[in-house]
């Protein structure tokens, strides 16, 4: 939808009522002559449209005007943007109101020349409201231009729902999955088991002699869970565990270039509100607080306790029950210092994502700290900063993140139809692969196959914060076959109503794992369910 704006553009003209003036036109002086104030603004640009939707943003088209109406050149675009209604409704009076400028505008091109300019780090699946004006040198703006109305795409493979929750009798601490089952850990070892596929869950205990160990990281290295750091009891673990998927668990033994525990270890007595992610076949422990006591509230109350510095990295590679310590000092030109409580996940097979944090106990990490940890070929580390292609950065704390991959099947429509061809939505995607040119059937209507991708898509789900703004919920991190990393903030639906599911609010760390296409979220005495398709159809074209 385009909103006119119906104002009509009036300046002053330059007038020559005396002699003066006449000698002044005959030896070529004009009106941008210093001797005279420009007041003759660009022409208001009319013809605004939007170009190409994503689900991170829109491109808008203009035709450029001029520095004095529609001749010469202009020296500044002015591009906002609103979700508010009322932006459109009233341009003039709300274009800098409520209005968003948005920054990454080029200069105008000579009077009569087409302008593009795509605004990104927008949400997906929102409506947006965008105008323009342009301005000249003398500070002189032409009119607001016509609005136009717009509203993203969503991004693919983000579309949950929620599906059901386990009540539990007793808080739990931590979810496992080693990728066919889901486990619930500590205090005991139980199996999740889905009822007959009709969306309801029991927990079949497997061990009750599993202590109750909170602030754990628990990783899986292809047979058992191992857990490193954590309290039970007001002890600190300065022992790592592993427990088997029988629910049998013993204690780890440490070797290598570093004392991970103890009085002159690494961690101390314990380690907590820290994050262990795989790079390159090892594993890395980064940011949390070390304890100089075996009693947590000794050290808490005492001060009997430090930040981790990010300066030196630990890393361990697992052989048997054998942990094998080593300490990495990370190269780069920007790093973080210390933080507490950070997001992390592997970006590919050689790097992982730190994201976000606690620096004190009530302020959340500036949103712009988001660095990449990379595993180099001569087996050094190195810090780099880290950008998203799309997305708003939020902070977060008490995080859990869950890895999963999602299929975008792009299709473009057909005129020709045939009763020969299959319903797409028939075959198992999740296992299919297609090709370009494939023709198939899709809501009822013809489509061919453009092309296949496979996202990798991790779940955040945490307490975010941007601004004053404070929310708990999920971001989806999605990153496609270029490198290019997408941000998305999701907002899941209730199955039964359609009405947006609203989250607890997570004053304490959460846990979670995606298993099929379920993502579980643990938070106190409630198991979350939420559904989230591994593929996605997507039409191009219509």
């Amino acid at each position: 939808m385009v909103y006119a704006n119906e104002k009509v553009q009036t300046f002053k003209r330059c007038r020559f009522a005396s002699f003066l003036s006449i000698l002044i036109v005959l030896v070529s002086f004009s009106c941008s002559s210093p001797f005279f104030e420009d007041k003759i603004p660009p022409a208001t640009p009319s013809d605004l449209t939007v170009k190409k939707v994503d689900f991170f943003g829109f491109e808008v088209e203009f035709t450029a005007t001029g520095d004095d109406l529609r001749t010469g050149r202009a020296e500044r675009i002015e591009l906002r943007y609103s979700q508010d209604e009322r932006f459109a409704l009233e341009p003039e009076k709300n274009f800098e109101a409520l209005g968003i400028e948005y920054p990454e505008v080029p200069r105008p091109p000579s009077a009569g020349k087409k302008v593009r300019i795509f605004i990104k780090n927008l949400n997906p699946k929102t409506r947006y409201f965008a105008a323009v004006r342009l301005w000249d040198k003398a500070g002189n703006s032409s009119f607001v231009s016509n609005v136009v109305e717009v509203t993203t795409l969503d991004v693919p493979g983000t579309s949950g729902k929620f599906i059901g929750r386990i009540p539990l009798e007793n808080i739990f601490f931590s979810l496992a999955s080693d990728g066919e089952n889901l486990f619930v850990v500590f205090p005991g070892f139980y199996k999740v088991r889905e009822l007959g596929g009709e969306g309801a869950f029991v927990l079949d205990l497997i061990s009750d002699s599993v202590p109750p160990l909170s602030g754990a990281q628990l990783i899986y290295d292809g047979e058992k869970f191992i857990a490193i750091g954590g309290v039970a009891g007001g002890v600190s673990a300065d022992i790592p565990i592993f427990i088997r998927k029988d629910g049998s668990f013993d204690m780890m033994t440490s070797e290598g270039n570093l004392i991970p525990f103890g009085s002159n270890g690494f961690f101390g007595f314990g380690v907590l509100k820290h994050k262990v992610v795989r790079i390159n076949n090892s594993f890395a422990v980064l940011g949390g607080i070390k304890l100089y006591s075996r009693n947590f509230d000794y050290a808490i109350k005492n001060g009997r306790f430090a930040r981790i510095e990010m300066t030196k990295i630990p890393i361990f590679k697992v052989q048997d029950q054998k942990l094998i310590w080593d300490v990495v000092v990370p190269s780069g030109t920007v790093s973080p210092l210390s933080v507490v409580d950070p997001s992390s996940f592997p970006f590919d097979q050689n790097s992982a994502v730190l994201w976000g944090g606690n620096l004190s106990d009530d302020f959340i990490i500036p949103s712009n700290s988001i660095y990449l940890l990379k595993a180099l070929e001569d087996n050094t580390f190195q810090w780099d900063k880290f950008s998203f292609y799309s997305g708003v950065l939020w902070s977060v704390m008490n995080s859990c993140e869950a890895e999963s991959y999602v299929k975008i099947i792009r299709v473009n429509p057909l005129r020709e139809y045939s009763s020969e061809l299959t319903d797409i939505e028939s075959l198992d995607l999740d296992k299919v692969s297609l090709n370009k040119g494939e023709k198939f059937l899709f809501n009822g209507r013809p489509v061919v196959v453009e092309s296949e991708e496979v996202m990798k898509r991790v779940f955040v789900v945490g307490r975010f914060r941007f601004g004053d703004t404070d929310f708990s919920g999920v971001f989806a991190f999605l990153v496609d076959k270029s490198g290019r990393a997408i941000l998305a903030k999701l907002a899941p639906v209730i199955a039964s109503s359609g009405q947006q599911f609203l989250f607890p609010q997570f004053e304490l760390p959460v846990s979670c794992a995606f298993l099929g296409e379920k993502l579980f979220i643990l938070y106190s005495k409630d198991i979350y369910i939420f559904e989230f398709k591994n593929h996605e159809i997507v039409l191009l074209s219509e």
